[in-house]
């Protein structure tokens, strides 16, 4: 594939093998046909080009500290859960960021007050709602909350449920979160 995946390019992260040295943790086609895939262990987003398998867009941030669900916004930005671990300097925490695609910079982010509030060092991510506000799922907290452009929190939900699915115990860890509009296609006709 492209020189930017050579192993060289990327030193290891803490706790990472070169086994898996990148770990693509998402992966979406875009209405181009493209694919935006994160790489969570090289804190690392691309969007490759599917027929020529060339690199159309990179960047890479290791104060992201392994980032999840990076998805395209209808404005061209990419939204993504910062999860804030192994970052190279301060307190560890989360973030969610909207990234430019044009300029690399970031437009708008949402983290928590005080900054390590907020914090999910795996799984987890974030959905912009029409409204323009940020639904948010703090992972593995079993928080889900949404917040205003402005940072505000509208409302929050923490899962009340336990499993003993966790490495270190019982949690009350949600993988992902989604709000769906009742005519949506995904559940319209169904409540």
């Amino acid at each position: 594939m492209h020189s930017d995946l050579e192993i060289e390019q990327h030193p290891l992260h803490i706790m990472s093998t070169r086994k898996e040295f990148a770990h693509c943790n998402s992966c979406a086609e875009l209405p181009d046909g493209n694919l935006l895939l994160s790489f969570r262990r090289i804190s690392t987003l691309m969007i490759v080009e599917k027929s020529s398998k060339k690199v159309k867009w990179y960047k890479a941030n290791n104060e992201w500290g392994q980032q999840h669900d990076a998805e395209m916004l209808p404005n061209g930005n990419i939204l993504l859960f910062a999860n804030g671990i192994h970052v190279p300097r301060g307190v560890f925490h989360s973030r969610v960021i909207e990234l430019n695609t044009n300029s690399g910079k970031e437009v708008w982010s949402y983290q928590g007050s005080p900054t390590w509030s907020f914090f999910s060092p795996n799984i987890s991510g974030a959905q912009r709602l029409g409204s323009g506000n940020t639904l948010i799922c703090e992972g593995l907290n079993g928080r889900i909350f949404e917040v205003t452009p402005e940072g505000q929190i509208v409302w929050e939900y923490i899962s009340p449920w336990f499993g003993n699915h966790h490495p270190t115990g019982p949690s009350n860890a949600v993988f992902r979160a989604y709000r769906y509009d009742v005519d949506s296609p995904e559940i319209s006709g169904r409540i």
